[in-house]
């Protein structure tokens, strides 16, 4: 069966390509050049097509796409016309009125062409390299291999954001349905004592310690079983398990008790007891102040942030698997820490538009959450606080385990 031009000359009905010559009246040579040029052309855009949009290249001036291999570095047409014109011109640029850091907020471009330029030579660009718009074959392969290992790095981070915002839900949670639970939104019935007015007698005699405990105990078991389920985490050394829980227990707890703390009334919930204590009566009790002023900051604090859940669960990560000189698999730990607080970086960003504010906050909010519990764990051991009264019973044995009392 004949194909390509054989076919067409053979059809009576169709004219071949000398007829359809004879009847223009450009000239065979001409006609035949401008077929060859866009036969060219067409597969040239579609080359670039594949190598730009599948391989995921973007310009390395601007960040918009690319459209292949420039002067030594990969741009969009724009940046290669831009350099091509300022290097052939030899411009004398205008000192930059924004020293030296004049990108706009809202787009990739340079408002100055001189940071522009700097830009296009920091990235290797040079007249001298001047295969324009051919990707060079070991430039192509090592860009796939990049990009296969940043999709294979990222989906790596996914998965451990995906398990640890899932066991955070179902431990501390207790239910799938996290976005119904009001964890952060404060408490509008009281079915407890209100205390607004507290004093030093007040606070020993109501036992206000005593119920902060029975608190806190249940969170410090939930803790422990997310700790268990954090990936890896029970594979390291008993030694190095035990000092990280002691070192990020409380800040968990008090990460996850935030809700307890915000708005008029405090919310202290004891297996027989719930008692409610306004902001007044906190601030006027040194003991509860001590107890709780930091803690009512920092709850306050994470309200303004509003938390996702996953940025929620991953900071209580960060927190378990902070670094700690008494750790004998140091580096190991390190491994694994980083790649949780890249998987927050990478959450955040997808959360809220690359707002890397977001997750300065996030560091700030875990220094002052280690602070505050430091300061609590020090009153403790200096007897400023007591533990519970019964002695020797599962719950003081817990906490003198995990305070290292």
């Amino acid at each position: 069966m004949e194909t390509g031009l054989h076919a067409y000359q053979a059809d009576s009905d169709v004219e071949s390509p000398t007829q359809v010559m004879a009847s223009l009246s450009l000239p065979r040579n001409l006609l035949m050049c401008n077929e060859v040029k866009r036969d060219y052309n067409e597969s040239y855009a579609e080359m670039k097509t594949t190598y730009t949009e599948k391989l995921g290249v973007s310009c390395q001036i601007c960040g918009c796409k690319s459209s292949g291999f420039h002067y030594g570095a990969y741009t969009c047409e724009g940046c290669k016309a831009f350099f091509h014109r300022c290097t052939k011109k030899n411009i004398i640029f205008q000192k930059c009125t924004k020293g030296a850091n004049c990108r706009s907020n809202n787009g990739s471009k340079y408002r100055c062409r001189l940071c522009r330029y700097q830009k296009c030579v920091q990235a290797g660009m040079s007249i001298d390299a001047i295969r324009v718009g051919r990707m060079p074959n070991t430039e192509r392969e090592k860009l796939r291999a990049n990009r296969t290992d940043t999709i294979g790095y990222r989906r790596r981070l996914l998965d451990i954001s995906n398990i640890i915002t899932t066991n955070v839900t179902k431990i501390f949670f207790k239910s799938s349905m996290f976005d119904d639970i009001s964890i952060s939104n404060p408490i509008d019935d009281y079915s407890g004592f209100v205390i607004s007015k507290l004093d030093s007698f007040g606070f020993h005699q109501l036992g206000v310690i005593n119920i902060y405990y029975e608190m806190l105990i249940p969170m410090i078991k939930d803790t422990i079983k997310f700790a268990k389920k954090l990936p890896g985490f029970l594979d390291l050394r008993l030694g190095d398990r035990v000092a990280l829980m002691k070192e990020g227990a409380l800040s968990v707890c008090i990460l996850m008790m935030h809700g307890s703390f915000i708005g008029p009334h405090v919310q202290l919930n004891g297996k027989t007891t719930n008692l409610y204590l306004t902001q007044e009566a906190i601030f006027n009790c040194s003991e509860t102040q001590t107890l709780l002023g930091k803690i009512i900051q920092i709850s306050e604090r994470i309200q303004e942030l509003d938390l996702h859940r996953t940025e929620l669960a991953l900071l209580a990560a960060m927190i378990l698997l902070a670094d700690n000189l008494l750790l004998e698999e140091r580096d190991r730990i390190r491994s694994f820490a980083d790649e949780v607080t890249q998987a927050m970086q990478m959450e955040s960003n997808h959360i809220r538009s690359n707002d890397s504010d977001i997750y300065l906050a996030v560091l700030s909010l875990k220094e002052n959450l280690k602070q505050t519990s430091m300061e609590f764990i020090g009153n403790l051991k200096n007897g400023y606080y007591c533990l519970p009264v019964d002695e020797g019973s599962e719950e003081q044995l817990l906490l003198k385990e995990v305070f290292d009392i």
